[in-house]
């Protein structure tokens, strides 16, 4: 039966013990909508860069992001971080170096 299995990828907020993708962009809406749930009930995130957008400016938003949320208890994966460097639209293998620091 697939209800046993873990959406850990969706785009679908309030799908109960599912991960929501969401751009660094956006991080602050879920925080917000998160704050005052108990912790049981809150909705689980990533924090994705998809490679595609790859530009200086979301590769700085995107890590500001995830310093600045990386001790809320609701944000559990970084997603869509894949620098296959495979001449997708933006992709670059470059990206791997700029997101190595220290948790």
């Amino acid at each position: 039966m697939l209800s046993s299995f873990t959406d850990i990828h969706t785009h679908t907020l309030g799908r109960p013990g599912s991960i929501l993708s969401v751009p660094a962009e956006g991080v602050g809406v879920v925080v917000d909508t998160n704050r005052n749930k108990p912790l049981n009930e809150r909705q689980y995130y990533s924090i994705q860069l998809h490679p595609w957008h790859l530009t200086e400016s979301s590769i700085n938003t995107f890590l500001r992001a995830v310093e600045q949320y990386r001790d809320d208890p609701s944000f559990v994966a970084i997603g869509e971080s894949d620098a296959r460097g495979d001449g997708e639209e933006g992709a670059s293998a470059d990206f791997v170096d700029l997101a190595s620091f220290e948790w």
